[in-house]
């Protein structure tokens, strides 16, 4: 929670946010996250997600916590290019001038964060 009250930037996970049709879409560097083999041969990772939406005085209007588990085939090649799309839908509280995500590894506590104006 500490991490999403700040402005300060977490870079050990590569996060990118853009807008979307229905909220926000979080483009996350799978090379970065830890994968478990699944017996199926997919690969599972589990991330934890929290948008915080602020005011133009820096004050929190909305938070949104979500645990997520992120599954990928076993052909995706972990490379630098290599990214999971993560959509949220969520809508942006009356007078929101910033929103802040922060994108956490379960499995390693690796934080990565990206912030937009709308």
């Amino acid at each position: 929670m500490s991490a999403a009250s700040t402005r300060l930037a977490y870079n050990g996970l590569k996060v990118q946010a853009k807008l979307a049709a229905v909220g926000y879409q979080l483009l996350v560097g799978a090379k970065e996250l830890h994968w478990v083999d699944q017996p199926d041969g997919s690969r599972l990772a589990e991330i934890t997600v929290m948008t915080v939406f602020f005011n133009a005085k820096d004050k929190e209007l909305k938070s949104y916590p979500e645990e997520l588990k992120e599954r990928i085939g076993k052909d995706v090649q972990l490379n630098d290019q290599a990214e999971i799309a993560i959509k949220l839908p969520l809508d942006a509280p009356p007078g929101m001038a910033r929103v802040r995500f922060v994108v956490r590894d379960a499995a390693t506590g690796v934080l990565g964060t990206a912030e937009s104006t709308r």
